[in-house]
């Protein structure tokens, strides 16, 4: 196929990413302006758009993990329904953003998905990852080349697929003065740690992550205590109702430090571990979900310092739906008086595009050819260049090669890549 070649350019390369919630209840995407490559890049991130996915796609992610009343169905039937309904959800949510910035989705030079997946263990203890997007279907409805199964290659690699956000989120939020700790607090609060730029890029080695406990008690407390009508608790409404059991506090962070690492399935466990204690003191559900809640604040501040270590001045970014609750960041703002506190709405973005801006990345990398896995978080025992390209059609591939040339791409021995 034939390239235009063209004088190297500083012209943003523009990608939209595109991310589906691990329960597979809410797709998000952003679009991305890159100028330079690889760790050199400067991001410019997009107005994000959030779609809420039916919940024909929960209930049939609930079966394919084997818990829902049809578990005993076809496994692959189920696949291939839940892959189409995603993929038609992330097709329009890539369209939509791009409207909503004023852009033509087709002038995109690719989608990058990150999701959750399905990753399978046979019984000799080799792993696969498998999309829950399909990527072939993607790139014929929105005719934009795409870039996904980003676990893939680290899992073949001896890693565990995850993180991959920490590089993704070092070049989004690094900081030339001092170190960062990226806070996502969700069912599980997930911590980064952003080592300070310093004049040479080997500060990426710095590079840490720590998850801790998240909503998960606190959602699942609400359900009981709402039965079913409320998945949480907005606002942190329900909490207040309730006291903070300093005993029951203190008995989740015990057992919390035996539940490594944190999943939010572990939440039943922690409750029924709670059950007969809360009976025998005579603690309501109210003071149950507000010692949750503060248990999820504690955690959280405890992690924080931990991965901060003596590392001296270090400013703190909170991200995160469960923000909006009042109880949860009150706590974590007296708790961590020390350290400068700063919503992501103060640094000019919002919760919803974290997600879509790692995804768009994440492709980005993988154009430049950079490993995006660090290795000493995955478990990796070699970085590796990360995700599979789709083809969006002629056109598109013509597009995307005539900006790598344009990009001034330098040759790049072989090893590099591996």
């Amino acid at each position: 196929m034939r390239i235009d070649l063209r004088e190297p350019t500083h012209d943003p390369r523009h990608v939209l990413g595109v991310h589906v919630s691990a329960e597979c209840r809410r797709v998000r995407a952003a679009p991305l302006a890159a100028i330079g490559n690889g760790l050199h890049m400067n991001l410019r991130v997009g107005r994000p758009v959030s779609l809420e996915l039916p919940d024909l796609a929960v209930e049939l992610k609930i079966q394919l993990d084997g818990q829902g009343r049809l578990s005993g169905s076809d496994p692959f039937a189920i696949l291939t329904r839940l892959r189409s309904v995603l993929t038609e959800h992330v097709a329009i949510a890539a369209q939509e953003a791009a409207v909503k910035n004023g852009r033509v989705l087709g002038e995109m030079l690719a989608i990058g998905v990150t999701e959750s997946g399905k990753t399978i263990a046979t019984d000799d203890g080799r792993r696969s990852h498998l999309d829950l997007v399909d990527s072939a279907l993607l790139a014929d409805m929105s005719g934009v080349n795409v870039v996904s199964g980003f676990p893939a290659r680290d899992i073949a690699s001896g890693g565990r697929g995850e993180p991959l956000e920490p590089l993704p989120l070092w070049i989004l939020f690094r900081s030339v003065h001092c170190d960062r700790i990226f806070v996502h607090v969700g069912r599980v609060v997930r911590l980064v740690r952003l080592p300070r730029l310093t004049g040479s890029l080997s500060s990426v080695s710095g590079l840490g992550y720590r998850p801790c406990h998240g909503t998960s008690l606190v959602d699942l407390l609400v359900s009981e205590l709402t039965k079913g009508r409320r998945r949480f608790d907005a606002g942190g409404r329900l909490a207040v109702q309730g006291r903070r059991v300093d005993e029951l506090v203190r008995h989740w962070l015990d057992l919390s430090e035996t539940l490594e690492p944190p999943d939010a399935h572990a939440a039943p466990a922690m409750l029924r571990s709670a059950v007969s204690l809360a009976v025998q003191e005579r603690w309501s559900v109210h003071d149950m979900l507000c010692s949750a809640t503060h248990f999820v604040a504690e955690s959280t501040a405890r992690g924080i310092e931990r991965l901060a270590g003596t590392s001296g001045h270090t400013e703190v970014i909170l991200s995160g739906g469960a923000l909006a609750n009042g109880l949860i960041l009150r706590d974590l703002s007296a708790r961590l008086s020390d350290y400068p506190l700063h919503r992501i709405e103060q640094l000019g973005g919002n919760s919803d595009v974290v997600a879509g801006a790692v995804a768009a990345t994440l492709a980005l990398l993988h154009f430049d050819q950079v490993p995006a896995n660090v290795a000493g978080l995955t478990g990796a025992e070699t970085p590796r260049v990360l995700g599979n390209l789709t083809s969006g059609g002629p056109q598109a591939w013509q597009r995307l090669l005539a900006s790598c040339v344009s990009a001034g791409h330098s040759i790049r021995p072989l090893r590099a890549a591996l």
